[in-house]
């Protein structure tokens, strides 16, 4: 019996597969190789487990498990915002959005983040609740620790990606306590003001466009409860488990 493939050439294969299949329409791999193959990668989200795979293998693979169904993912945790809750019924390209189903959300107004956490029996964090998981029990400048940030760590500008990577791709940039994505990838709504009756809301956390001097811990932001852009995502406190 031959050597099984370990996960570097796993993630490979599985990347490169995944990566052709948008452009076979109608076409699924039926060989239960590339199933098994889907199952087993998931230790690229390993903080240990990923350390011998290149960055661009696992990222490769990550794509390929959001098209082929990510199991992190639940589909009943997919809902219509009502229209009463917001200018707009949907997110800003919310079509396209749909085609990286493990990527985080983002064009989403805090009106329509605040309906969608009410729906799942949550709610938005508050900015205090925020700062206190992306710091962690020891109130560290990253969620991390106080390493210096890195492209190893998180989605920022350095890391020269220029768009959101699925969640929980840089385990070793996750809070002591496990939170993903604290730092980087996309900014995120909170239930707090910027101040009273200014009528803007909080937003935390650096995107992947933004430099080391906002993806940190301590850097906030604040716009208006209808704006939308395509750095700018949430995050649920409590709801759906």
């Amino acid at each position: 019996m031959g050597a099984q493939p370990n996960l570097a050439d796993r993630a490979k294969c599985v990347g490169l597969i995944g990566g052709l299949l948008p452009d076979l329409v109608g076409y699924t791999v039926s060989d239960e190789r590339y199933s098994e193959s889907l199952r087993l990668v998931m230790d690229i989200f390993d903080a240990e487990k990923s350390r011998s795979v290149p960055f661009q293998d696992r990222l490769a693979a990550a794509e390929a498990l959001g098209q082929a169904g990510d199991p992190r993912l639940a589909k009943h945790e997919w809902v219509t915002i009502p229209a009463a809750r917001a200018p707009n019924r949907e997110p800003q390209n919310w079509d396209e959005q749909q085609e990286h189903p493990n990527w985080p959300v983002v064009n989403v107004a805090w009106h329509q983040a605040t309906a969608y956490c009410e729906w799942a029996g949550g709610r938005l964090p508050t900015e205090e609740e925020w700062e206190r998981a992306a710091r962690g029990p020891n109130c560290t400048k990253y969620p991390w620790g106080n390493e210096d940030i890195n492209p190893s760590r998180a989605n920022y500008d350095e890391s020269k990606i220029g768009r959101p990577t699925p969640v929980g791709l840089y385990p070793s940039g996750a809070s002591a306590e496990g939170a993903y994505d604290m730092v980087g990838n996309v900014f995120e709504w909170t239930s707090s003001e910027w101040s009273k009756g200014r009528r803007t809301y909080v937003w935390r956390g650096g995107s992947f466009g933004d430099s080391r001097r906002n993806a940190r811990s301590s850097y906030r932001d604040s716009y208006l409860p209808v704006g939308q852009d395509r750095v700018l995502g949430f995050r649920l406190a409590g709801g759906i488990t």
